[in-house]
């Protein structure tokens, strides 16, 4: 495939992606409206949000990992990683800033399009700790009723019996039917760095929320990420060897990020609005070691590149003997 194939491909991936992504916010607004509803607003506020929003989000990483090999991708791990960072975004952009900003469906919305730059994180900071409730029922449908299924494993339970009754023929059909799966980089790793980043927006706001998180923390890390686990449950397809470490430091970056961000937002609104410029400093000390690190990583490469010629050239004299010494060796063993 071309590399003009391939720039097209990407290109019209990027503008569906874009669509899909702030399409979505319709069924946000829709779905934070109904909170709205009077006769059923005690349970609306509880559970409908979450849940709808769990219904929705079921068929997005199928449709990413196709987005993605539609781009050229073939590798499992060069797929997962890039439907890894689409899910992300989409989670953050809908889950996150479209629950917080479509409070009251479009009437917020409207007024966060129509008003200044500069006013954008005050709006939002002031939202946060309004939906505090949402987020609790979200985390408690979507991470501890994950779990929950994780341990179950009713869906790998029901595909087995399904296979089995209707196509395993021979041992080896059952063996394939038995399949466990993979541990799924591709949604789980975005999932968690989503809890974390809303225990780094909440834990100053609301620490109402940090409890939930650091049960599904927990519950995450004994069922579904503990060795013994990964080793002897899921059959894992490949081994990136690190791979999706600098995507996991990127975000976390970016969730510090909006977490001071979002801070100053909602300070500002308050009485300590005259220590709100102090916090700029928050995300400047954030950035400066990772812009360093971007600074110096040409030098550094250059400087490795000058000190790696002359040892190869000297290895190289060391390996490789001189005619006269083979000669010499050559008439010694005869």
């Amino acid at each position: 495939m071309s590399t003009t194939t391939l720039t097209i491909r990407r290109l019209i991936v990027a503008v569906a992606f874009f669509f899909l992504t702030f399409f979505f916010m319709i069924i946000i607004a829709f779905v934070q409206s109904l909170a709205n509803i009077e006769v059923i607003k005690s349970f609306i506020q509880g559970f409908l949000p979450g849940i709808a929003l769990k219904i929705f989000l079921i068929f997005l990483p199928s449709i990413l990992m196709v987005m993605s090999k539609f781009e050229g991708f073939s590798s499992v791990s060069a797929l997962e990683r890039r439907s890894a960072t689409r899910y992300y975004i989409f989670q953050c952009v809908n889950v996150f800033l479209g629950s917080i900003i479509t409070g009251t469906a479009f009437q917020q919305l409207d007024e966060f399009i129509h008003q200044s730059a500069n006013e954008i994180p005050k709006t939002i900071g002031v939202s946060i700790p309004m939906k505090a409730t949402f987020f609790i029922t979200y985390i408690m449908v979507d991470g501890w009723a994950g779990i929950a299924g994780e341990i179950l494993r009713l869906k790998p339970l029901i595909i087995y019996h399904l296979k089995n009754f209707f196509l395993v023929k021979t041992e080896k059909d059952r063996e394939e039917a038995m399949d466990p799966g993979t541990l799924g980089f591709n949604t789980g790793e975005p999932q968690i760095q989503l809890y974390f980043l809303l225990g780094l927006v909440y834990a100053v706001v609301l620490p109402i929320l940090l409890p939930f998180i650091i049960v599904f923390f927990a519950l995450a890390y004994v069922v579904t990420f503990s060795k013994r686990r990964i080793i002897n449950v899921y059959n894992q397809e490949y081994e990136s060897a690190a791979a999706f470490w600098p995507d996991v430091h990127g975000r976390i970056i970016t969730a510090l990020i909006v977490s001071q961000l979002l801070l100053m937002g909602l300070l500002s609104t308050k009485e300590a609005a005259q220590s709100t410029p102090l916090l700029i400093t928050l995300p400047v000390l954030t950035i400066w070691p990772l812009a360093i690190d971007v600074l110096e990583e040409p030098f550094s490469l250059a400087l490795k590149g000058s000190k790696v010629q002359p040892s190869d050239a000297a290895s190289a004299q060391q390996v490789v003997p001189e005619p006269s010494s083979v000669n010499s060796v050559g008439a010694t063993v005869l």
